[in-house]
């Protein structure tokens, strides 16, 4: 579909927008922006058109090819942030179940949007091990009630995160992927099963020791700016990358990489460039071996310093590459 600069979709809803159009758009599809978060953007909106409390309606990117795009962490509050930059998929970290959940996800369905659901819980045994059975009433307990599996709005449940961090899963094997993914599919095979495996050496290293068995739907890789090194070695960091994401899809073509980009700063790490932000981003989404690109953490956990929510000059970079089809 041809692409329509954002203003004109504005005019078409009957909006107006005093402030520099984001990316062109190509659909004219509403989301919901509340008056809150369009000043958390910056942006002063006079509004001609039907508003329901203090809900504007505004065009969100959909985009050409089924790739997961978004941002994790956001709260319900701040939903709308999320999809003006032309994201499609939200990773939501709240505790939910049944009928909240069921509400959540059919807001989010209504941005125009998909889920990814954290699993809440302690899935590890006392002595590293994985706890399947823990993950199973998980399941239970989170989605009785809902018409949430199943949907394609669903994106993924994501339930184990740092799959090789020596500390924080000392004894996860291979094997024990194998087991709980096959558990889930046997749960309910609809349930889009993902995890974090740290780097795409983490992802080859497990599906190796297992045969290249399935033990995920989505592997989350993450990004910093220290393993690039900050700015100095974005090209070979990222080459190294989609190497290795090549030789995984050859013998797991089904497994979607999704590579989640840091935007943080912690006692560790300083803050990344505008530029490597924007740099990075761009990589990924051109690299036809990953399935999408997640910004996070929108929320600042309680590892890092600040985060994503509160450097508003890493926002217009965000929706350039979100724009990139």
């Amino acid at each position: 579909m041809r692409r329509l600069l954002f203003a004109n979709l504005l005019v078409a809803l009957g909006l107006s927008m005093v402030a520099a159009p984001p990316p062109t758009t190509n659909a004219s599809t509403a989301f919901l922006l509340s008056e809150s978060d369009s000043e958390r953007l910056g942006q002063s909106l006079t509004v001609s058109a039907p508003v329901v409390g203090s809900t504007i309606y505004l065009p969100i990117v959909r985009r050409e090819r089924d790739l997961i795009v978004g941002v994790m962490g956001i709260p319900d509050d701040q939903l709308g942030l999320a999809v003006a930059w032309g994201g499609n998929t939200i990773e939501y970290h709240k505790t939910l179940y049944g009928t909240e959940l069921q509400s959540h996800f059919d807001t989010i369905k209504g941005l125009g949007g998909r889920l990814i659901l954290r699993a809440i819980g302690n899935f590890q045994n006392t002595d590293g091990t994985l706890n399947i059975a823990a993950v199973l009433a998980a399941l239970d307990g989170t989605f009785a009630g809902t018409t949430v599996i199943g949907d394609p709005a669903f994106a993924g449940f994501y339930i184990i995160d740092e799959v090789c961090h020596p500390t924080k899963w000392p004894n996860l094997t291979g094997a024990a992927l194998v087991a709980l993914y096959q558990d889930v599919k046997a749960y309910d095979a609809r349930v889009p099963v993902m995890h974090n495996f740290d780097d795409m050496a983490c992802v080859e290293t497990r599906l190796t020791e297992t045969g290249n068995a399935p033990i995920a739907d989505i592997a989350g890789v993450t990004i910093t700016y220290a393993n690039t090194n900050n700015d100095s070695n974005i090209t070979g960091f990222m080459a190294d990358q989609a190497a290795t994401a090549a030789a995984v899809k050859a013998t797991s073509p089904s497994l979607k990489l999704l590579p989640t980009v840091a935007i943080f700063d912690s006692n560790e790490q300083s803050l990344p460039s505008q530029t490597w932000v924007e740099t990075v981003g761009l990589i990924v989404l051109a690299e036809p071996n990953y399935d999408g690109l997640m910004y996070y953490p929108w929320t600042t956990p309680y590892w890092a310093n600040t985060s994503l929510e509160d450097h508003s000059e890493y926002w217009d970079e965000i929706q350039r590459v979100f724009a990139t089809d």
